[in-house]
């Protein structure tokens, strides 16, 4: 199911795609670039940076104009652009922008391809990614970074690199990499760091496939049908792929810099939000949220796994602000009165979604508000305005970088679609 898929998405030329795909393409390229630019500026990743730059086949979003092979420059990307969780994400679960784009766009820039041939690989990597995504159903603790994904990143990388994508597809297949939650929930920032290995597996994979390496079959399913999950959605893996419905348009943008099902309680959260003692806080919602009921570790990546701890910022802090999600004691103390519950009764009206009603309890007695689907997710899409305000946030300064992102398919060469300090 898999070869035949890659074959149909594979054909896919720029103009089988409407204006409204491109135009979406062009849009998610852009956003992950920002969300990768201001996540590159934090912790490990200039100081990596320093000491993998190397030949100028792909730019590093990190601090300052440094370049490398394309495979470092997908890795450091990758891992830059979830640093802050405020990469896109898929309906269901799973990450397709962050494992298909850091990878396609260092390999067009390593083969100086155009714009259009860019946008074409990113929608069909894309598409491979989310469907597997839809396919299977992962067991947990197994996290969604760092397997299927590169799956799709492959895909896109020899669609730009005059590769058998079947092959590399296979390829990507066989070199799997398992992640867990706890990465997550403990704030060990080698988590960001499965999503840059992903990305360099798409970018290695098509490299192996040129020299002759070959793939398993049955590698994914075996991996991820058996040992870390199991069969959800194999039918959607034959289903037509319509340029005019593909899976970018289901691609949820992030506006808060928390994990993705946390955004129905910030929101809640953020509507309540007075001046004032509060006394308790109390979150109802779906029953899968329950993994992140619990309180962080003292840092900042940890807070943005944190229910209590992202609700109890969303009430205190401006949520529209990445920092406000950083770990701080005075929200910490907040969040040891926030109260999560699990109610299935939001999951049978709300299927599919992260859907939290939040309750504060203070002395002028209780508010409570209900939010089903965050912004930026189908049902309530971002606008273009919200988000170019989103880019200049992260990347202050830069609007000239964001109109070229935006019109991706006039570049005559990604490799000079980057340019300047960042």
């Amino acid at each position: 199911m898999l070869d035949d898929l890659v074959d149909r998405v594979a054909g896919l030329t720029f103009p089988d795609l409407p204006e409204p795909t491109v135009r979406r393409v062009e849009l998610l390229v852009a956003d992950l670039v920002g969300a990768a630019v201001a996540g590159a500026r934090r912790g490990e990743l200039p100081r990596y940076a320093d000491k993998a730059a190397s030949t100028r086949q792909a730019r590093m979003l990190v601090p300052g104009d440094r370049w490398g092979e394309a495979g470092v420059a997908a890795f450091v990307n990758g891992c830059a652009c979830v640093a802050l969780e405020l990469d896109d994400g898929l309906v269901g679960g799973g990450h397709a922008g962050a494992h298909v784009i850091p990878a396609a766009l260092a390999a067009a820039q390593r083969a100086h391809r155009a714009g259009r041939e860019l946008v074409v690989a990113v929608a069909a990597g894309y598409e491979v990614a989310a469907r597997l995504f839809r396919a299977f159903r992962l067991r947990h603790p197994a996290h969604p970074h760092g397997h299927l994904g590169a799956v799709g990143g492959a895909v896109a990388v020899a669609l730009l690199s005059g590769t058998d994508p079947v092959a590399a597809a296979r390829v990507a297949s066989t070199l799997p990499i398992l992640s867990t939650w706890a990465a997550c929930f403990e704030g060990a920032s080698a988590r960001n760091a499965v999503v840059g290995l992903a990305n360099l597996v798409a970018i290695t994979s098509v490299d192996l496939a040129d020299a002759g390496f070959t793939g398993a079959a049955d590698a994914l399913e075996q991996a991820f049908g058996q040992v870390a999950g199991e069969r959800r959605d194999l039918a959607g893996l034959a289903a037509p792929v319509d340029p005019a419905r593909l899976a970018v348009h289901g691609a949820v943008t992030k506006h808060v810099s928390v994990a993705g099902p946390l955004h129905c309680a910030v929101e809640a959260a953020r509507s309540l939000a007075r001046p004032g003692p509060i006394t308790e806080v109390r979150v109802a919602t779906v029953p899968n949220n329950a993994k992140f009921a619990g309180l962080p570790r003292p840092n900042s990546l940890s807070s943005r796994f944190s229910l209590p701890y992202a609700v109890a910022a969303a009430l205190c802090r401006d949520p529209a602000r990445v920092r406000s999600f950083d770990h701080d004691p005075e929200v910490a103390a907040l969040a040891g009165r926030v109260r999560v519950a699990a109610e299935p009764e939001l999951e049978a009206r709300h299927p599919g979604t992260h859907a939290a009603r939040v309750t504060v309890v203070g002395p002028d007695g209780e508010r409570t508000a209900l939010v089903t689907e965050p912004k930026g997710a189908p049902g309530r899409p971002a606008t273009e305005a919200d988000l170019a305000a989103k880019f200049a946030e992260l990347v202050p300064g830069r609007a000239d970088l964001y109109a070229r992102l935006t019109a991706l398919r006039d570049a005559e060469d990604c490799a000079d679609l980057i340019e300047g300090e960042l």
